[in-house]
């Protein structure tokens, strides 16, 4: 993200917010007018104990975000305290949203900034001002008739396991025997054109004399397969990324960490052959699958952590892909939220596609911890340096592509997953580095998300996850911030709804 005035919208509403990097530097005016702002909140009385030390641990008050529900003082009739409401909501300058009054008019619920917060406290009208998490009522805008607002159904947020929301993985597939995802893969297909170039003509013609025309890849020998183990993993990458999103919790002594969305079902979708080739074309046509076979209308996310080379420094929209990007423009206009990895090349001005979208969440990498950079995967893989070689979990790292289209960071350094089964040789887990494992940790979140409220936008989960954590940079590039997604923060900020009985 660069320094400008950015736009971003929740929900179809539209409002402006100021770039965290506008306000990175903290220079005396900028100290003091923050202490301004936080001595009037702490005088005015009017603030929870609550509010006032989440306040205490947001750096940037120009950015960071409070959930509030805010007490006004009533009137002669509940339609002149709704407008009272209304009257406080209407003042607030700083960015706001998902504002939603009270059915009875006795105050509001709010999403803002500290600023914001400030404004709110100097009405006359506000009695008091306390924390809203989980209590947020959903808008009509994003809200379903076969859904209801339920506070009470409402749960701290490591308790969303992403339960009842399917995840489409397109990947090499899966280790479907593995014991800590068997059960939670729910359909399989293979997508694998043919490699001729890995042919002699000879086999080339056994090739075509065996399957016909439309031989290929996957299991069945032909370029297309929905058959029980269809995508079985050659090669492992899609096994790590699916075991990130879904294993399952196990006490044995080989067991990898449980999966951020154990709640979750996969739709496993192999495109990429044992030698972790891809072809565009194999892509084009899973995400076609998608977008138009009503047995996967129930898919609400889809992780892509295969990203097409390039350096490409804005969002690519007018950038022609063909099918490939109407696919995708597709499915997110159907409610679908596609998450997909910046790549590992380094750049610090842009990124591949299609995570250049910006129908897309763009994912960029971090570390989970702070460890040495020379022993670390991507030291020895990739061989970019971090400053006095330790990765932090607070930068980016520096092998991962970044650009204005790049729209959250996650963990994605030695992240132990499950592996592949290939034949007698047998390896159930592995530590894998790159955006390809940050890629499966944000779709996580998302189905966790969607756990909560199975009626947000694919606009409105991009926002929550982009203004619900900190900001960090690239250790040698400071041209931009990127928000570090904070799961629980996120799931905080979102609406209980419960479908109704």
């Amino acid at each position: 993200m660069r320094k400008y005035l950015g736009k971003f919208l929740l929900s179809g509403v539209s409002f402006a917010i100021f770039s965290s990097m506008q306000f990175a530097y903290a220079d005396n005016g900028f100290a003091n007018e923050k202490t301004d702002v936080l001595f009037e909140i702490k005088q005015s009385n009017k603030a929870s104990v609550e509010i006032l030390d989440k306040v205490n641990t947001i750096n940037d008050f120009k950015e960071g975000l409070l959930a509030l529900r805010v007490e006004v003082s009533t009137a002669e009739d509940t339609a002149a305290t709704e407008t009272k409401a209304q009257g406080v909501i209407n003042s607030i300058a700083a960015p706001n949203f998902n504002a939603t009054i009270d059915k009875n008019g006795t105050g509001f619920y709010i999403i803002t900034t500290v600023e914001g917060l400030a404004e709110i406290i100097k009405s006359e009208n506000v009695l008091s001002v306390n924390s809203a998490i989980s209590k947020i009522q959903s808008s009509s805008s994003n809200s379903s008739s076969s859904y209801v607002y339920a506070p009470d159904a409402a749960k701290p947020a490591k308790d969303y396991t992403g339960k009842g929301i399917t995840v489409a993985v397109i990947d090499s597939g899966v280790n479907t025997n593995h014991p800590q995802i068997k059960g939670k893969i729910v359909k399989e297909y293979c997508f694998l054109s043919p490699d001729t170039s890995a042919l002699t003509a000879t086999q080339l013609k056994i090739k075509l004399s065996k399957f016909g025309k439309d031989y290929g890849g996957c299991p069945n020998g032909k370029n297309f397969d929905e058959s029980i183990g269809a995508s079985e993993d050659e090669n492992g990458h899609g096994s790590n990324v699916t075991g990130i999103i879904a294993a399952q919790p196990s006490t044995t002594k080989d067991a990898v960490p449980r999966g951020s969305a154990p709640g979750v079902n996969i739709v496993s979708m192999k495109v990429t052959n044992a030698k972790g080739r891809s072809q565009t074309q194999d892509i084009v046509s899973a995400l076609r699958k998608l977008a138009t076979d009503p047995a996967l209308n129930d898919v609400k996310v889809i992780n892509l952590s295969i990203t097409n080379p390039g350096n490409i420094p804005e969002d690519c929209d007018n950038m022609s892909k063909g099918d490939y990007q109407g696919l995708i423009n597709q499915l997110v206009s159907q409610g679908k939220t596609f998450v997909a990895g910046s790549g590992n090349n380094g750049y610090s001005t842009g990124e591949g596609f299609p995570s250049c979208l910006s129908s897309t969440i763009s994912v960029a990498a971090h570390s989970a911890t702070t460890i040495p950079g020379k022993s670390s995967d991507f030291y020895n893989n990739y061989k970019c340096v971090h400053p006095n070689l330790n990765v932090t979990a607070d930068e980016i790292t520096c092998f991962s592509n970044v650009g204005p289209s790049t729209d959250i960071v996650a963990p994605g350094v030695n992240v132990n997953s499950i592996y592949k089964k290939n034949g007698s040789i047998v390896n159930t887990s592995a530590k894998m580095t790159g955006t390809s494992q940050a890629t499966p940790a944000v779709s996580a979140c998302v189905a966790r998300m969607l756990e909560k409220d199975p009626t947000l936008t694919p606009a409105a989960i991009k926002n929550y996850l982009q203004n619900s954590g900190k900001y960090i940079t690239k250790p040698n590039d400071k041209d931009f911030y990127i928000p570090k997604m904070d799961c629980d923060a996120a799931i905080d900020m979102v609406n209980a709804m419960v479908k109704k009985a």
